[in-house]
C-alpha cells in the first residue's frame, strides 16, 4: 500500500533472478513492452519481489515501473490476511474497493 515500506529479503532476489533469467532472452529480442504481474495473497511479497524483478531488469539496463495495486483493499495486507485466516468466506470480491 502507498506508504509501505518494501523490505527486500533474499528469497525475493533468488526469485527475482529466477524470473529475470527466463525473460530477459525474450525482451532484448524484441522491440515490444512487456507486462509482468506478480499475483499471490496479501501479505505473501509481491511488492516486494515485483520491486526485486524491477532491479534485477535495471542491471541489464531494461527499464521498468511497477504499479501497485495494493491499495485497492479494504485493508491493509497484514490485517486483510488476519481477516481471511479468521473467515475463509471473506475471501473475494469484499476485499477490494470496488467503487
Amino acid at each position: 500500500m502507498q506508504g509501505d515500506t518494501i523490505v527486500i529479503e533474499e528469497h525475493h532476489r533468488q526469485a527475482a533472478t529466477s524470473i529475470v533469467n527466463k525473460i530477459l532472452p525474450i525482451i532484448e529480442r524484441s522491440d515490444s513492452r512487456y507486462t509482468i504481474s506478480v499475483a499471490g495473497e496479501s501479505g505473501s511479497g509481491k511488492s516486494e519481489t515485483a520491486t526485486a524483478i524491477s532491479e534485477e531488469l535495471e542491471k541489464s539496463h531494461v527499464h521498468s515501473i511497477i504499479l501497485q495495486q495494493d491499495d485497492y483493499f479494504v485493508y491493509p495486507p497484514r490485517s486483510n490476511d488476519k481477516q481471511r485466516r479468521k473467515d475463509i468466506g471473506w475471501v473475494g470480491t469484499q476485499e477490494v474497493k470496488l467503487d
